[in-house]
């Protein structure tokens, strides 16, 4: 979701999405509005996760103090990077995130003392990484091998530029990499996640992924309402097409 709306996301969670990407790389959210859209996921029981704007370990923080129960790292392509985020998303022993007793993620400090709050954070906040440059294939299985980060996202579109082929996602090589990221981190302990990123293949697409074995699927909104709203007007067209 990289529309500044709380409305549409508190809607998706009561459609029964699991979890939303608020996407803060890709569109025009401001970080207040990020915390107003985590608000809403929290009244519709869908799980928070803000994409960070870039890949900068100084943002955690602040986007996880607005009560998102997890970020999206964009453009991780090394170890050394994965630990920089994980050391910034949790507390001591496991890292080095600002104390902040006094957030709104940690209830104003008004639930929970400080030290359980921190303890309770460093359990629950769950930290994925985009692997989307030719780079991050590399260094793949020692990312997968750094302790706290919890799954892998396959971003094709920017694979598609590292590789010299903007906006070719079915090319060979992007989809060699697609499938290589895909094989290696279904036979690690972190999660995966796959982008539905064809309005016009996405069931298939969907049951192929399930097929897999995928445990999380994502699917831009624009893609949700443009298959939703090209079903209605497909029934149109049908109608206008007997009658004329």
């Amino acid at each position: 979701m990289n529309y500044p709306s709380p409305s549409l996301v508190e809607l998706c969670g009561h459609i029964g999405y699991d979890w939303v990407f608020i996407d803060a790389e890709h569109g025009p959210l401001e970080l207040e509005t990020c915390e107003n859209m985590v608000r809403a996921a929290e009244t519709a029981g869908i799980v928070p996760i803000i994409r960070l704007p870039h890949p900068d370990p100084t943002l955690v923080n602040r986007y996880l103090d607005t009560g998102a129960m997890g970020i999206l790292v964009p453009h991780l392509d090394s170890a050394r990077q994965a630990r920089a985020f994980v050391d910034a998303a949790k507390y001591h022993p496991a890292g080095h995130r600002g104390a902040g007793s006094r957030t709104r993620a940690a209830d104003f400090g008004f639930k929970r003392s400080a030290s359980d709050y921190a303890r309770w954070a460093n359990a629950e906040t769950f930290i994925l990484g985009i692997v989307e440059d030719a780079n991050g294939i590399t260094e793949l299985p020692e990312i997968l091998g750094t302790p706290g980060i919890d799954g892998i996202v396959v971003g094709p579109s920017d694979l598609s530029q590292s590789f010299g082929v903007p906006g070719q996602i079915t090319h060979p090589k992007v989809v060699a990499a697609v499938d290589e990221i895909t094989r290696q981190v279904l036979a690690s302990s972190k999660a995966l996640c796959r982008v539905l990123t064809s309005t016009s293949t996405a069931k298939e697409d969907l049951a192929r992924f399930l097929g897999m074995g995928v445990p999380m699927i994502a699917e831009p909104f624009t893609g949700l309402f443009s298959r939703g709203a090209r079903a209605i007007l497909d029934v149109r067209d049908a109608g206008r097409a007997r009658t004329a």
